[in-house]
C-alpha cells in the first residue's frame, strides 16, 4: 500500500505478449515504485476471435504512459488501497471469452478502471462523516500547531 496516496490507473504497455502498443493493465500503486497490476489475456490455442481468456498478474516494467488515471489523497490511501488490492486480487486465475476486436485486455483494464472509480465513490459516501472528521481532527491539530497529522 503507498503510503502518499492511492494510484489507480491503466498503463499502456510495449510489446507484451505480442500486444505491441496496444497492451493494457490496470494497476494500484505508485508509478515507477511499488505496483500491483492485473490484465487480461487469451489462453494460447483457444482462438483469438472466439477463445478463452484468463486474468493474471501483470506488473509489466514497460510501461509507456497511463491512459486512465486515479488519484486518491493520503488520507484514504490505507483503506482504499487494501480494498483495491484485494479486489484485483480476488480477479486473478477468473477465466471469461475472450475476443482480440471486443472483449481483450484493453477492453478488461479500462472496464475495472471504471469499476473501481464507482467503487471508489461509494466509498466516499460510505465513509462520508469519518472522512470529515479526520479531516477536521487535521485541520485542528495544524491550528494548535501539532505539525502534520498522519492518519
Amino acid at each position: 500500500m503507498d503510503a502518499i496516496g492511492t494510484d489507480v490507473y491503466v498503463y499502456n504497455n510495449l510489446n507484451i505478449h505480442g500486444g505491441l502498443f496496444f497492451h493494457q493493465n490496470i494497476v494500484d500503486g505508485i508509478p515507477g515504485g511499488s505496483e500491483y497490476g492485473i490484465s487480461f489475456g487469451l489462453i494460447t490455442g483457444t482462438g483469438t476471435f472466439s477463445g478463452k481468456g484468463v486474468v493474471y498478474l501483470d506488473n509489466g516494467e514497460t510501461h509507456l504512459y497511463s491512459s486512465e488515471r486515479l488519484r486518491l489523497p493520503a488520507l484514504l490511501a490505507v483503506p482504499f488501497d487494501a480494498y483495491v488490492q484485494a479486489y484485483l486480487s480476488s480477479l486473478v486465475g477468473k477465466t471469461g471469452h475472450y475476443n482480440v476486436l471486443t472483449n481483450n485486455c484493453r477492453d478488461f483494464s479500462q472496464s475495472q478502471f471504471r469499476k473501481i472509480k464507482k467503487m471508489y465513490n461509494q466509498f466516499l459516501q460510505n465513509n462520508y462523516f469519518l472522512i470529515q472528521d479526520i479531516m477536521n481532527m487535521q485541520q485542528d491539530n495544524m491550528l494548535l500547531g501539532g505539525g502534520e497529522f498522519t492518519v
